[in-house]
């Protein structure tokens, strides 16, 4: 693994690629021994908030704007009565998968050149069935979107309704695999999408879990809803261990989410997490979900996983310590500056018991590895409401 000094340097520069900074900002890096210093028109903190700010406004803004079919904007269709022999180019010729609608893209756009839409028609009782994809074309600068045919931006009132891509119990593979260590950002975005009865879990942010600087990022999961994942409810030995699953992915927002009756049987029931964030995955913005019977904690941490924000999210009958945990194998780091905030309300766990508190450090392997930088606290926290629990 490379020089862990190096690697903490590029993720913070990579981090800053892009970032608003004024005109008579200036940003200079030093490194002293193991020491690394950002110098700067304003503070380290300030530079946060603020990347923290722009991200945050930048995919709001994302969201709320128009999203229908311009000359800037390249669009594919899907609808359940389509057919992979289409061409995707219109709703009367929509494909019916999104492992076709990948190869349709990569014919029509080699190079992309635009943002991409692909709208999913939504039809009632009528969901896309057994589907799975490894998604591996991307862009730096341009966005791929997976949004409801009928979206436009707004809430969910302004739609029919959520497209469904319902597993019935498959469990080789997840629903949607981002497969990306290029070390760039992938901009996929999902809104509006319902994913239920996937044994191993609904969407995979994977980059390279061993080389730090092969990540992903910069991608959203807005509006979703995810059902029923996991092995509880199906008649198979896999295991779910998240929802959505972050390794090395970094600066990811998930927001106004609802994670529902996501359960493992009762032998592995505490490895599913709704949230995953591991191995290096940084910055990711955690924001405005709901968390309901969640089997194992919702929100994990695991392996110098650093810098990620869980705030105003609802909790209850969810997690089987508590909220947000951290976690680390006998090979790997401990995870640091993560925060918890503004968290209401906080019910009972999955079984129905009451949180001592809200966060816990899980502690299998107390050593860990010894050459990963500590940062000054694992965790955060302000303005969380007390625990209610009959």
């Amino acid at each position: 693994m490379k020089n862990d000094v190096n690697t903490r340097v590029n993720k913070i520069l990579k981090n800053m690629v892009g970032q608003p900074f004024g005109v008579k900002s200036f940003v200079a890096i030093s490194i002293i021994g193991f020491g690394l210093f950002i110098y700067s028109g304003c503070s380290k903190e300030d530079k946060l908030m603020q990347q923290d700010s722009t991200n945050q406004k930048n995919h709001i803004d994302n969201t709320e704007r128009k999203q229908s079919a311009t000359s800037g904007v390249f669009t594919l269709y899907l609808s359940p009565y389509g057919s992979d022999n289409n061409n995707g180019l219109s709703p009367s010729t929509a494909l019916l998968t999104l492992y076709a609608a990948q190869i349709k893209l990569k014919q029509r756009k080699p190079v992309l050149d635009c943002d991409v839409e692909i709208r999913i028609r939504y039809v009632a009782n009528k969901p896309y069935a057994g589907q799975h994809v490894v998604w591996n074309y991307t862009s730096a600068t341009y966005s791929i979107s997976f949004m409801p045919s009928d979206y436009h931006g707004g809430d969910v009132s302004t739609i029919a309704g959520r497209p469904v891509f319902a597993g019935n119990g498959y469990d080789q593979q997840y629903f949607f695999e981002l497969a990306g260590s290029s070390g760039r950002k992938t901009n996929i975005r999902f809104y509006y999408i319902r994913v239920e009865g996937y044994v191993q879990g609904a969407i995979r942010f994977h980059g390279n879990m061993v080389n730090r600087n092969s990540w992903n990022g910069s991608n959203t999961i807005y509006g979703c809803y995810f059902y029923m994942l996991g092995n509880k409810n199906y008649n198979s030995s896999s295991v779910c261990y998240g929802a959505v699953d972050l390794v090395n992915s970094d600066s990811n927002f998930i927001r106004n989410n609802h994670f529902i009756h996501l359960e493992n049987k009762s032998g592995n029931a505490d490895l599913l997490h709704a949230v995953y964030v591991a191995h290096s995955s940084d910055y990711n913005r955690i924001e405005a979900n709901n968390f309901y019977y969640v089997s194992g904690d919702p929100v994990r941490v695991r392996d110098y996983s650093n810098y990620n924000k869980v705030f105003a999210n609802k909790f209850n009958r969810t997690g089987s310590g508590a909220f947000i945990s951290d976690w680390y194998d006998t090979d790997e780091c401990k995870s640091w500056e993560n925060e918890f905030r503004n968290n209401t309300p906080l019910g009972c766990g999955y079984s129905g018991q009451k949180f001592s508190n809200y966060w816990r450090f899980v502690v299998s392997y107390p050593s860990g590895r010894n050459d990963c930088p500590g940062k000054a606290s694992r965790l955060h926290t302000s303005g969380n409401a007390q625990i209610i629990c009959p």
